[in-house]
């Protein structure tokens, strides 16, 4: 019986191709699971060769380890047919590892594949060695290696199925696949030097022993780099090819978003323009954009952005979006008006943005017809106004009807007396006729004495003129209030008209007397030399008259808390040149800091009675701002009172044309 050695640096060497062959099989089993039709049964071929390659080589490396004192050769039809066997078992355990089928049943015939096709390439490689001697094996050596084999591959494929299927990516995976790698080179290798330890070795007996055991390190390192090489190469294609693969999976994914976010936003509700900021032109609009303006987008890409906005210049458009160009502000929100194609124009809400798209700097304009919205918001503003005047007619009839309750009881005592008078007069004309004939009696004027004495002249000389006075006087204040509230509450024409601005002030003060007379005292600072503000005095009366509830329900609020408050309202107009100014203070309960963006905002309130916000105030800036050119401001101060201001142009019709809103997109 012989016995033989190894040199253990082939060992160790064999192991590395072992494991690397093994990485390398993981790497090519993702891409064929990966892959489809021809594509995959190119890298499954690879698959199968690189993992074949590997294990018949770590054999045959581990086979030239292996010293002994007998010379031997090989029978190279033996070491091809192992080689085969290795190639078409790694082809099995690729393709089964890469399939989409339950994982106990791909696991478990692979490692059993691959367990089984490492013993029968490794014992068939054993009956290639030609030796002047018998090779025979432990039968219980050789199941053990077996089992090593099945055992070890089954472990191994378990973590490269996981791996596999999971699509693991990043630092994780590597040492996933490397775990699995050492283990698939452990149970290679456990294979082939198990049954290297099975078999026994007995030399003929005519045969001379060698003075040192034989071994071929040159041929062991030669075999073994060129397989390295071949795994190498297979490596890095491999690695290529995934990062090829996902560039083409990024890209892929990156236009199917491009196209489904394209189609979005061609189908958006909103239009969606793109303008090149150096010329104005239009570089780019969504379908929806190109529907509402009754352009083609050919027809779009010719125009400038101010083409299709009511009343708009160049100058005025770049002067409007200077502050988004230089960056001050990330968006521009903003109304204006569209000229479509067939010149009618509708109302639009826009969001203007910045942006360098490939370097250049574009316009990016969003916008929303807002024609149904604006219609709504008319009838709103209309409903508004005559809850207000609704609201207010209770006061009015209060205040009228003071001034009627006096014209009555004038009346009633104008009746009486002129009843008295006239029965008076009577009795004197028959006291003359009877003089007048003769027939004048001392029981006659007996008579008319005692009726002077139940009728004071003197008292009903004095009595009627005050009378008469009383009345005319309640009268002038009946008609001045249906005036006033005639005056406040006709639906005038769209057109500007030359109003006196104190004349709307005193106005809306009668109107809503109701509402600030039992709470405060209002006095007014107007100015005598104010000049005629062409507006519209309806407009500016509903303002105005929102102002004055809001400052008398502020009082209110304020003297809930505090009976002892002050209790004031002022109201002041002022010729500042170019603009009439109008404030309105109240001593109220002021506006708290953190809501005071908010007043303005539709529907915004902070009572519950809706009384204070809602629209009222949304209104009153829609009228100041937006339907007149003007201006409205406050000043606050918690707990002491606030004071609105409203400045309107005196030359409003120049300053109007176009629009501060037109000439933004």
């Amino acid at each position: 019986m012989l016995t033989g050695s190894y040199n253990y640096g082939l060992v160790a060497l064999s192991w590395v191709v072992a494991v690397l062959a093994a990485y390398t099989a993981i790497e090519l089993t993702r891409v064929v699971a990966q892959r489809k039709g021809r594509a995959a049964i190119a890298w499954l071929i690879a698959g199968s060769l690189a993992l074949g390659v590997g294990i018949w080589t770590m054999h045959f490396v581990g086979m030239l380890a292996f010293r002994i004192r007998v010379p031997f050769s090989y029978d190279w039809l033996m070491i091809a047919l192992s080689m085969v066997i290795a190639v078409t078992m790694s082809a099995f355990v690729v393709w089964q590892t890469s399939r989409k089928v339950s994982a106990p049943v791909a696991i478990g015939t692979s490692g059993i594949a691959l367990g089984t096709g490492i013993a029968a390439m490794h014992y068939t490689g054993m009956g290639a060695i030609q030796m002047a001697g018998t090779i025979s094996h432990e039968p219980t050596i050789v199941a053990a290696s077996i089992g090593i084999g099945i055992i070890g591959a089954i472990a191994a494929i378990a973590i490269i199925h996981n791996i596999v299927h999971t699509n693991a990516q990043g630092p994780s995976s590597i040492g996933f696949k490397g775990v699995a790698a050492m283990v698939m080179g452990l149970a290679i290798c456990g294979v082939h030097y198990t049954g290297m330890a099975a078999a026994r070795y007995a030399a003929h007996p005519d045969v001379a022993l060698l003075d040192a055991p034989a071994s071929d390190t040159s041929l062991s390192v030669v075999v073994a780099l060129a397989a390295l090489l071949i795994l190498g190469v297979t490596q890095l294609t491999v690695f290529f090819d995934l990062r090829i693969e996902a560039e083409q999976r990024r890209n892929r994914e990156a236009q199917r978003r491009a196209l489904h976010l394209n189609e979005l936003l061609d189908y958006s509700s909103n239009e969606i323009l793109v303008v090149d900021l150096e010329s104005l032109g239009i570089v780019n609009a969504n379908r929806r954009c190109c529907e509402n303006l009754g352009y083609t987008l050919a027809e779009l890409t010719y125009m400038s952005i101010v083409d299709i906005i009511e009343n708009a210049a160049e100058r005025s458009f770049r002067e409007h979006i200077a502050s988004l160009v230089e960056n001050d502000e990330e968006h521009l929100f903003t109304e204006s008006t569209r000229v479509r194609a067939d010149g009618s124009v509708y109302p639009v809400q826009v969001n203007l943005q910045f942006s360098k798209l490939d370097g250049a700097p574009y316009l990016l304009v969003f916008a929303t017809d807002i024609t149904a919205r604006k219609s709504l918001q008319q009838q709103l503003d209309v409903a508004q106004e005559y809850e207000s005047i609704g609201r207010l007619t209770s006061g009015v009839v209060q205040e009228i009807s003071g001034p009627a309750v006096h014209i009555a009881d004038n009346l009633r005592f104008l009746q009486e007396a002129m009843s008295e008078a006239l029965e008076l007069i009577d009795a004197l004309s028959g006291i003359h006729l009877a003089a007048s004939r003769g027939q004048l009696t001392p029981e006659r004027i007996e008579e008319v004495g005692d009726m002077l004495k139940t009728v004071d002249p003197c008292y009903l000389a004095d009595e009627i003129p005050l009378a008469l006075n009383r009345s005319l006087h309640a009268v002038s204040c009946i008609s001045a209030i249906t005036r006033a509230l005639k005056d406040f509450s006709h639906p005038d024409s769209n057109a500007r008209e030359l109003t006196d601005i104190n004349k709307s002030v005193q106005n809306t003060i009668l109107v809503a007397s109701s509402e600030w007379k039992y709470l405060a005292a209002l006095e007014t600072d107007l100015d005598p030399d104010l000049p005629l503000v062409p507006c519209k005095s309806r407009e500016i009366g509903h303002a105005l008259l929102m102002l004055i509830v809001n400052a008398a329900n502020a009082i209110e609020e304020r003297l809930r808390a505090n009976p002892d408050a002050p209790t004031r309202i002022d109201i002041s107009t002022r010729n500042l040149g170019e603009t009439v100014e109008i404030a309105v203070s109240d001593t109220g309960a002021g506006i708290p800091s953190n809501i005071g963006r908010r007043i303005f905002d539709p529907g915004f309130t902070t009572r519950n009675d809706d009384e204070v916000g809602g629209q009222g105030l949304t209104i009153a800036q829609d009228a100041i701002v937006e339907g007149h050119g003007g201006s409205i401001d406050f000043t606050s101060v918690e707990g002491e009172g606030t004071t609105f201001t409203i400045r309107l142009p005196v030359e409003a019709a120049r300053r109007l044309t176009p629009t501060a809103a037109n000439v933004a997109a």
